[in-house]
């Protein structure tokens, strides 16, 4: 007979948003996930009260916490002349998919806004069980092709079907 013991992972997921810039910046940015775009731009020193208050938006249907507490927490750093912002998914399991940041509006010497991840989630059921995951489609007009609509098609698959 085999006796053994296993651990259920409960990881959380925790993301980075950094703003980097050469020099004195100024601007906004804006926010997506899941298909979802932030209502409002942030500014360039948003404070991790604002970034919250977006992604808790954007995160909402998917929230688990019952309450309506966010399901994120969001801290900020200096990052030269700019910030970064910690995010801590708390509200939903599991290996998020990444936070898309669109920087087109900053302004200054090499300014650009990227997303990493910092912390892979995973939230077994129990031991060997699967983890969810999320994953973002998105079709998106590329800038400069002038055109009103976007027509064709694109087929998904998942393991090889």
């Amino acid at each position: 007979q085999y006796y053994g013991s296993a651990e259920v992972a409960n990881i959380r997921e925790e993301q980075e948003i950094i703003v980097s810039c050469r020099s004195s910046c100024s601007g906004t940015f804006s926010l997506s996930w899941g298909g979802r775009v932030a209502v409002a731009p942030l500014r360039v020193d948003a404070t991790s009260e604002e970034v919250e208050l977006a992604l808790s938006e954007l995160l909402d249907p998917f929230n688990l916490h019952a309450d309506g507490s966010s399901p994120v927490r969001v801290t900020r750093k200096a990052n030269g002349f700019a910030f970064k912002w910690r995010v801590s998914f708390l509200g939903i399991s599991g290996d998020i998919g990444l936070i898309r940041a669109n920087g087109d509006l900053l302004v200054g010497s090499g300014a650009n806004v990227k997303v990493v991840e910092v912390m892979k989630g995973s939230s077994d059921l129990y031991p060997g069980a699967y983890t969810n995951e999320v994953q973002t489609v998105s079709v998106r007009r590329r800038p400069g092709f002038g055109c009103e609509s976007l027509l064709g098609s694109f087929s998904l698959s998942f393991e090889g079907k």
